[in-house]
């Protein structure tokens, strides 16, 4: 230092002038660096020669600005002379020096984080290589040793400099790339190539069980995964040779999955025995656990390889099997949770696409799925394969079989048998009404998928009570719907007095409907912990669910009286309806011809009323009931028009009373054991009474008048003793139909001396 130099510089000012120098070069080479990361790795085809010497580059620059960063916290630290620490030559230095620390460590950072950026995309690449995996464990390891020294000097996080405080990820603190962190970005994208290789194997399985014949036929795979249900597990002796169904020849030719496999079966395959097939499955499935723990173990020792800092620095050697393990229950669990995307949508004919009963039989198969089929890790995974594909199949199948059931009520009869046979997996046959059989076929969909989440007993944590809340809502709707479309539908048919379809809905649609939720079950589960929230709130819900549902089911059980009372209602207001259009004037009754033969009204409104009811049901009791209505109806109108009988008319009333019996006895339509039954009906005998008292003269007494209060017992009594008793005994109010005798016209009066009339 010259004499021209003041006395408050320090000496040492070369120094600290080239570290400045030094560390704002270093801040451009990270820049550098970050820049070449960034555009000059081609993951395609890696440079390996040129990628290394990057690595050189940026480990160099990582120790530099470790040493930099140092010795400007030095500069920056407080001085012990006052004097000299109030000098403003130590205030610049420190100002200075704490700027340069702060974008040395800024561009420090960054190049840190574009180094994690591009390990973890060199990891998840498709196209996976060994070249590829052997630079991104060298990354990993330059990395670990970067952060090492970050984590042994700054106590705080410097993320948030690196860029913009919106971005989370830069306000946490940078983490090592351990080995457990390698092996799940590996498992991620292996887990895609897994999950083709054990269908894979599990379709050659499945064409061990097929006989030549099958193989050669044109199937494709999608039909094999139909199948699968029948063909992986090995059948019985009387079912030893399964079939494939073919598709049809219109689909495209790229809708094929694993076609090849299907094809090449030869007819040495189709004699072994199932014993052998038994093996060879079995040998099938462990290959393929046995690759994975081969490709893991391969993962690990690279790592310890070219990444040793990976591992945890507690112990000398780690413990590989740990690891090992570690990393196949993390390849299945990945595996777990992409297989069901494969399957449905990531394949060239993916089953989301077909139709929704093909998912539904290779879920079905899943479900039944015991321990001794396959291997463990296999086996979890594919139960909860079956367990993801509940939802879909519920989703699909639910939406498919709803929409269609309700718009089929607007279709023909043959469009809804050709839109129906596309899902449906009953034998579907003529006893009920198409729509009815489409709601029919619904609630047993709904139902078979209720069932099977509660086949593991009734512990919570066992059973799949997640996916069985969206089947029991869906299952509760359902019910309802149907009970009101039921409803909706007799009001429909009674007003348009079409019998047949009628009783196809109130009996057949409404009885098949019950019979399937007759195999409902869902038991009462055992209460869950109350520390797991979440089981315990879907326990309660599904609870609450049953509970809705159960009722809906007791309201459909009584729908079919409400139909029965919708009937009866219809049938009064018809059969009156119908008697003001066919009844006789009033001047037919009021004459003194007596008629051989009943009327012909009879005839008419017994075939336009009861016929249709005699054609469609068979049941007693409805045919006792609506007989009742139209003769209670008949004589209501008689009553309501007041008309007046002479003796001549009331004879021809009784003949036409005869007649409705006469007319039962002589339908083909009513079967003989209803016969006797309804030709002797205590409503006929009621109008037989009507028509005896209707003889008599307006003034006369009708004697043995029964009182009201022995009605109940009158109807409780024996047949035998009913038939004994006079038919006026069965007429209610017997005084008012006496009004409804004409007076003899030809009687005349006379007074006597007495001033009293006598009638002669």
């Amino acid at each position: 230092m010259n004499n021209t130099t003041p006395r408050w510089v320090p000496k040492h000012s070369e120094d600290i002038t080239k570290l400045f120098e030094n560390s704002k070069s270093l801040e451009y080479e990270f820049r550098i660096l970050s820049w070449k990361f960034s555009t000059h790795i081609n993951l395609d085809l890696i440079n390996f020669y040129e990628f290394q010497q990057l690595i050189e580059d940026s480990r160099k620059c990582f120790t530099l600005s470790e040493e930099f960063q140092l010795n400007l916290r030095n500069q920056i630290t407080s001085s012990a002379s006052k004097k000299l620490q109030r000098s403003p030559y130590k205030i610049l230095l420190q100002t200075k020096a704490h700027i340069l620390a702060e974008n040395l460590n800024r561009k420090h950072y960054q190049l840190i984080f574009t180094i994690n950026k591009i390990i973890k995309s060199m990891l998840d690449y498709d196209q996976q290589t060994e070249n590829l995996l052997d630079a991104a464990l060298l990354l990993c390891s330059l990395l670990n040793e970067s952060i090492e020294f970050t984590l042994k000097h700054e106590k705080k996080s410097y993320g948030a400099k690196i860029c913009s405080n919106t971005f989370p990820t830069l306000l946490l603190q940078q983490k090592k790339v351990d080995i457990g962190i390698i092996l799940q970005l590996l498992s991620k994208r292996r887990s895609e190539q897994c999950c083709v290789t054990l269908i894979s194997s599990l379709l050659t399985a499945c064409k061990l069980e097929l006989t030549p014949g099958d193989a050669e036929s044109d199937s494709s795979s999608v039909e094999v995964l139909r199948t699968l249900t029948s063909h992986l597990t090995p059948p019985s002796d009387k079912d030893a040779h399964q079939h494939v169904i073919g598709i049809d020849s219109n689909d495209p030719d790229n809708i094929r999955f694993f076609d090849n496999l299907v094809h090449e079966l030869s007819e040495k395959d189709g004699k072994l025995k199932k014993e052998d097939r038994l093996s060879i499955r079995d040998e099938l499935l462990e290959n393929v656990i046995l690759e994975e723990e081969n490709f893991i173990a391969n993962i690990i020792a690279k790592c310890y390889k070219l990444c040793p800092n990976s591992f945890e620095s507690t112990s000398a050697t780690p413990d590989f099997q740990k690891w090992i393990n570690r990393g196949t229950r993390s390849l299945w669990t990945q595996i777990g949770g992409t297989l069901d995307h494969v399957i449905l949508w990531w394949s060239d004919a993916p089953l989301a696409c077909r139709p929704p009963i093909y998912a539904k039989q290779l879920r079905d198969w899943l479900i039944l799925l015991q321990p001794d089929d396959a291997p463990e890790p296999i086996f979890s995974t594919l139960r909860g394969l079956g367990e993801t594909l509940t939802m879909h199949v519920t989703t699909t199948m639910w939406d498919t079989q709803f929409r269609l059931a309700l718009v089929s009520s607007s279709l023909s009869n043959a469009d809804t048998v050709n839109l129906k046979r596309s899902f449906s997996e009953l034998v579907l046959d003529a006893v009920g009404t198409s729509t009815g059989t489409l709601w029919c076929d619904l609630l047993n969909t709904l139902t078979n998928l209720c069932n099977s989440c509660d086949q593991n007993g009734t512990i919570p944590n066992q059973l799949p009570i997640v996916e069985q809340i969206p089947i029991l809502h869906r299952l509760d709707h359902s019910i309802h719907c149907m009970r009101l479309w039921a409803l909706s539908k007799a009001k429909h048919f009674c007003s348009e007095w079409n019998m047949d379809m009628f009783f196809k809905v109130a009996h057949n649609d409404i009885g098949n409907c019950l019979d399937n939720l007759h195999y409902l079950r869902v038991p009462e589960l055992v209460p869950a912990d109350p520390l797991e929230v979440l089981i315990e709130v879907c326990v309660k819900l599904r609870a609450k669910l049953v509970s809705e549902i159960k009722a809906n089911i007791f309201k459909l059980k009584t729908t079919c009286a409400e139909c029965i009372e919708i009937l009866s209602t219809t049938c009064q207001t018809y059969t009156l309806a119908t008697l003001s259009l066919c009844f006789p004037p009033a001047k037919v009754w009021q004459s003194d011809t007596i008629h051989e033969v009943p009327g012909d009204y009879v005839d008419f409104f017994m075939k336009q009323i009861y016929l249709p009811i005699l054609e469609a049901t068979r049941d007693a009791e409805i045919l006792s009931l609506t007989l009742k209505i139209i003769c209670e109806a008949l004589l209501d109108h008689i009553y309501s028009k007041k008309v007046k009988f002479s003796k001549s008319g009331a004879l021809n009333l009784l003949k036409d009373f005869d007649g409705v019996s006469k007319w039962i006895t002589e339908c083909k339509a009513v079967s003989p054991e209803h016969l006797d039954k309804l030709a002797k009906h205590e409503v006929l005998r009621m109008c037989e009474g009507v028509g005896r008292i209707l003889l008599r003269k307006p003034d006369e007494a009708v004697p043995i008048l029964q009182s009201p209060k022995y009605k109940k017992r009158d109807e409780d009594a024996d047949p035998e003793e009913k038939a004994k008793l006079p038919p006026e005994m069965f007429v209610p109010n017997q005084k008012r139909w006496l009004e409804l005798r004409a007076k003899n016209r030809r009687s005349f009066k006379c007074f006597c001396a007495c001033n009293d009339v006598v009638e002669k």
